[in-house]
């Protein structure tokens, strides 16, 4: 049995570094990263790692093409919002974006998926998408940092609650992973909760 980790808005692959650490673990990880410049340090520092498969895309609830608001002398935190604090007033690039939807229909539905998100407010959309119907049940655990309100996203607001709201009536705990104060805690917690779900 693999365990499928989805690591959507990768960055320079901290966690699944973290988990391939582990040989005796049957993973197959795919890191969606739409930014260039971090694209070209993950596929340098993965470039030998046959359990990886690297997507120079934003994942996102459509197929095709998206404006990516970000500045290159910023590196990380670009985003598909141009209201994003960081965004604002950034020169953007058009950008490949992938359907969740289509990725994870794709997936087996017998074996766990991780969902691991940091993508800068794609999760609003993802999310939304995924709970139109009952694909959202083919994921073991999920990973959430949300990006919203006056510091984040401020457009995204009433999407966070919709979502929050959706959550609580289905039953789906967002584990901590490497978002919060207690960094490196909650990644070291996580990621034996990953591993906790391969036999």
């Amino acid at each position: 049995m693999s365990l499928h980790f989805l690591d959507i808005g990768a960055r320079k692959g901290r966690t699944v570094n973290n988990l391939l650490k582990d040989n005796t673990l049957d993973i197959k990880a795919y890191l969606f990263e739409p930014n260039p410049i971090v694209v070209k340090h993950l596929r340098e520092r993965f470039a030998t790692e046959t359990r990886i498969t690297i997507y120079k895309a934003a994942l996102t609830d459509r197929i095709g093409t998206i404006p990516l608001y970000w500045d290159e002398d910023t590196g990380e935190g670009a985003s598909i919002y141009f209201d994003k604090k960081t965004s604002i007033g950034a020169p953007h690039i058009d950008v490949t974006c992938m359907s969740a939807r289509k990725v994870i229909q794709d997936l087996p539905d017998d074996e766990p998926i991780v969902f691991y998100s940091n993508c800068e407010g794609s999760e609003f959309e993802i999310m939304e998408d995924l709970f139109k119907d009952d694909l959202w049940k083919k994921i073991s655990l999920w990973s959430i940092a949300f990006h919203h309100g006056d510091r984040k996203i401020p457009s995204m607001k009433p999407a966070y609650f919709r979502i929050q709201k959706q959550m609580d009536e289905f039953g789906i705990e967002n584990v901590p992973g490497h978002f919060h104060k207690k960094a490196d805690i909650e990644l070291a917690e996580f990621i034996e909760k990953v591993k906790a779900l391969v036999p």
